[in-house]
């Protein structure tokens, strides 16, 4: 019973309230829940029955305590939430003296618990987007099919409309820091609230480090929308922030392979989000998924070609092919970026070609320098 869980804590904040005049809240039976007089909570307050049997206040006054066994003088006042008469509060005193003291308990506690249980619901619908979430992207379909349809229709959420996921990773913590993890992604789903990038269409969820929304959003508006969050977030929480946008998708399946696809240009990504309806981050997830067993003796050769005598990737290389790639084969920018002069950059490259045997002006041989760049980043992550 959710009266009983916060009862003892809403009669010692009121108890301070008014110079700890004691207070009393009673169950439906009659029983006192919590009390500023520890020894009373459990025992039969007659007063609190008759007041849940007639809906009505009942006053004690003095020469009538004998008539109601288990209670003393004071006011006592049925609890209302959402119609229903759900236990008892009572304050003790002369009730001449504390009548008026009584109503606005009553009313500080109706306020209380309605909170409460708005609070309890939200955390409710939370926790069944999260087991739908956990179902759509991690479970078969044909298993659970029929349970995400019950949860869904529980939660009020539409499943047949279209929607692409949104994925939200915070860089900053490890696998060890979840209650971290956990503060920040609270803190991240009050922006993201307060500022409208959730709306009445979406659901969200918090899965594995990941904050997750099931977004339904015009194409055209897609780019805008990462944008926005991205430096909403910047500006208000100080963690590193990757963000990527799965396709949309108009059925169960979409929503597990929309998922994919976002945490896959995650991993892929560095500041900037990604949003796979872009030509080039297209192009960039195409050559990622390249990475796979078979290529990997084809990409493996070449990187042990490169590595120093120290078995690392020599500094001036990496950097160099991140930046060629960051600024499209541009070699002007790429030497503007590197701060290097043109001749500089040039001489790296043809550095490069000598030691892998790849010409960047080859558009194939540009293709393997891309995998290569990418087999360095996967395996700096893995380390």
């Amino acid at each position: 019973m959710f009266l009983k869980d916060i009862a003892q804590r809403i009669v010692n904040l009121m108890m301070e309230v008014i110079d700890y005049r004691n207070i009393n809240i009673m169950d439906c039976d009659g029983f006192i829940l919590a009390s500023g007089e520890p020894n009373r909570v459990s025992t039969y307050h007659k007063g609190a029955d008759d007041v849940i049997k007639s809906g009505k206040s009942i006053e004690i006054y003095p020469g009538d305590v004998e008539k109601f066994p288990g209670a003393k003088q004071g006011v006592n006042l049925p609890i209302n939430i959402e119609g229903k008469v759900i236990g008892v509060v009572g304050v003790y005193g002369h009730p001449d003296e504390v009548r008026m003291v009584a109503k606005l308990v009553k009313n500080s506690v109706e306020l209380a618990l309605e909170q409460y249980l708005i609070s309890e619901q939200v955390n409710l619908v939370k926790d069944l987007n999260n087991q739908m979430i956990r179902k759509l992207i991690f479970n078969p379909i044909s298993e659970s099919e029929e349970e995400i349809l019950c949860l869904s229709k529980v939660s009020h959420v539409d499943l047949k409309l279209r929607r692409c996921a949104v994925v939200i990773k915070l860089d900053k913590f490890s696998n060890d820091e979840v209650y971290e993890s956990v503060n920040a992604m609270g803190e991240i789903e009050k922006l993201l609230t307060s500022n409208n990038y959730i709306t009445n269409n979406d659901f969200f969820g918090i899965i594995n480090h990941y904050f997750i929304i099931f977004k339904d959003i015009a194409d055209e508006k897609r780019s805008t929308y990462i944008d926005n969050i991205l430096h909403t977030l910047k500006d208000k929480q100080p963690f590193d922030t990757r963000i990527g946008l799965g396709n949309s998708y108009n059925d169960l399946y979409g929503y597990k392979k929309s998922f994919n696809e976002a945490v896959e240009l995650i991993s892929i990504s560095k500041n900037a989000p990604l949003d796979i309806n872009d030509f080039e981050t297209q192009a960039k997830y195409l050559l990622h998924k390249i990475q796979t067993d078979a290529s990997e003796p084809f990409i493996k050769k070449l990187y042990l070609s490169i590595l120093n005598e120290n078995n690392k990737v020599p500094e001036w290389f990496y950097k160099t092919l991140d930046s060629l790639f960051e600024h499209n084969l541009n070699l002007n920018e790429t030497a503007e970026a590197l701060f290097v002069h043109k001749n500089t950059l040039v001489y790296r490259l043809k550095k490069i070609e000598q030691i892998t045997g790849l010409n960047v002006n080859n558009f194939y041989h540009s293709v393997l320098l891309y995998c290569l760049y990418s087999y360095i980043n996967n395996i700096d992550k893995s380390n």
